[in-house]
């Protein structure tokens, strides 16, 4: 692929510019690297930019994991060309020439292209969910997430769950609470520390910036106390995004039990589809998004020239 000198001009991420963000990704499957929360939130070093060039979205972020700066790209319109674009905007700014997070519906649009090395990324699939499943959690292979909220019932008979406001500072500090108490009940350690730094910076941004997002609270109390909540962003086509949830874990089946109540509401509110994001390839996460059974998943890829 011939390089060509790069045209592309980037934009600092700032809070007036998610709209545009969002509008954009209306048009394509929800993937939850190019929603406009998942954006703003998890720039947690403030160094994301965006680039709208031919009808496409590209992207400078920072890796979840390791905050490395790296290239990506949404949309299907002259994307040879863009990626022409973007190529050589990375060989001039010194930057990873590897596009990740590549959004299956654009690595459709070039799979004949002889001159790209194109590699489906796993570790970054999105896990998609039928509500109606979740929320009734029917059949065998529910058994285990129907006996553990059955537990918590029984164990918790005060037990309600309540619609939060996020925008109220009495929420937010229960929220943050529920989130340490998870935190303090987890072993971390090494990459794993690091990942759940991040997240907690992620989660203080959205408490900081809530008022401009439209999402959806839910926390369970039992007795005088919150003990878990989940945070989801209500988007296009019967989707919904799912942002945060933490449980004090010394309440055993917390967390199946307010991520079956999230799905029950959710559900009986027109919604029909749950994405619960990736697992980047951490074994536990990926066991506990398998265990409730996904219903497709939306496929990412890296994409890199042969000979750059």
């Amino acid at each position: 692929m011939a390089l060509v000198k790069s045209v592309l001009r980037f934009k600092k991420i700032e809070l007036n510019d998610l709209e545009k963000i969002r509008n954009f990704s209306s048009n394509f499957e929800p993937y939850s690297d190019f929603n406009a929360l998942s954006i703003w939130t998890y720039n947690t070093e403030g160094l994301a930019e965006y680039c709208l060039y031919t009808d496409n979205l590209i992207l400078k972020y920072t890796d979840y994991l390791t905050n490395k700066i790296f290239l990506t790209l949404l949309g299907a319109t002259q994307v040879p060309s863009t990626l022409e674009q973007i190529f050589s905007y990375a060989k001039e700014s010194r930057t990873d020439q590897t596009l990740k997070l590549v959004p299956e519906v654009t690595v459709n649009t070039i799979k004949q292209i002889g001159e790209l090395d194109i590699t489906e990324d796993e570790d970054n699939f999105d896990y998609i969910y039928s509500l109606e499943d979740l929320a009734k959690l029917e059949g065998s292979y529910h058994k285990d997430e129907r006996n553990l909220c059955h537990n918590f019932l029984k164990a918790h008979l005060d037990n309600c769950i309540d619609v939060l406001d996020i925008n109220d500072q009495k929420v937010k500090g229960i929220l943050l609470d529920i989130y340490n108490k998870w935190i303090i009940n987890k072993e971390i350690s090494g990459k794993g520390k690091e990942e759940k730094e991040t997240e907690l910076t992620a989660f203080k941004r959205l408490l900081r910036d809530s008022e401009h997002f439209e999402v959806v609270c839910l926390g369970i109390k039992v007795g005088n106390n919150y003990i878990a909540f989940t945070v989801s962003e209500p988007i296009n086509n019967g989707f919904v995004m799912s942002a945060f949830a933490k449980a004090d874990t010394n309440y055993k089946g917390s967390f199946q039990y307010i991520n079956q109540k999230q799905a029950e509401y959710l559900y009986n509110k027109g919604y029909k589809f749950l994405n619960l994001e990736q697992d980047l390839g951490i074994p536990g996460l990926r066991q506990a998004k398998r265990a409730w059974h996904p219903v497709r998943y939306l496929k990412k890829y890296t994409i890199r020239p042969k000979h750059g």
